[in-house]
């Protein structure tokens, strides 16, 4: 049976750890990670802090930072930004591994008060056993905040892997709010595709969950 596990991470090892450290009053939200040729991804994260000093402050300290390159800010919505940024090599170890390798499904990666927040579905605990003996291998924190065991592991409502991904983001980044907090050309700029491409993916998307969810 699959497990969904609660926990938190922290080690001078992980992406962006450098930055967090200088400014720890920030909080930072990874709401998108790319895959890239390499075999460190692209990172779209939402950096949310006490004013604009805070945020320049960490612009300042991601310069810095060397598990990070080409970091470039996106969009601003209610102080708060939201950055693209590559990660390198320097970073050891990434905060959001391969799920995919371990059929494992991330919900979320978030940074706040010196740790960094995760939220994953295990296909079983032996799998969740695993992931941690790794991080204790490189070096990595671990303490788990939560655990239960879930029987709904394929509750996807028809839709697509992108279109799921397309849902995922367009909410997170308040797409869906009255009023908006972020729009069409942002969603689409986080894909890197055309906005009428994005707009396709959500209507197929919204139909599917329409279709799963009320009529089938």
């Amino acid at each position: 049976m699959s497990v969904v596990a609660a926990y938190r991470t922290a080690s001078p090892n992980l992406v962006l750890a450098s930055a967090v450290s200088a400014v720890p009053s920030v909080t930072v939200e990874v709401t998108r990670s790319v895959p890239t040729d390499g075999d460190r991804p692209r990172l779209f994260f939402w950096v949310d802090g006490g004013g604009d000093g805070d945020l320049t402050a960490f612009e300042t300290a991601m310069e810095e930072d060397a598990t990070v390159t080409d970091v470039e800010a996106v969009c601003e919505t209610d102080g708060a930004r939201l950055y693209r940024a590559q990660v390198t090599r320097a970073a050891r170890v990434y905060a959001e591994a391969d799920w995919s390798d371990v059929e494992a499904r991330h919900y979320g990666t978030w940074f706040e008060e010196g740790w960094w927040y995760g939220v994953t579905r295990f296909p079983d605990r032996r799998t969740l056993a695993g992931y941690r003996a790794f991080l204790d291998q490189v070096g990595v924190r671990f303490e788990l905040l939560d655990l239960f065991e879930s029987t709904d592991a394929s509750a996807d409502y028809g839709l697509t892997a992108r279109q799921r991904e397309t849902l995922e983001l367009a909410h997170e980044n308040g797409f869906f709010e009255i009023p908006r907090r972020s729009t069409m050309g942002d969603i689409a700029e986080a894909f890197d595709v055309s906005e009428q491409a994005i707009s396709q993916r959500l209507r197929r998307g919204y139909a599917r969950l329409v279709e799963s969810a009320l009529i089938e």
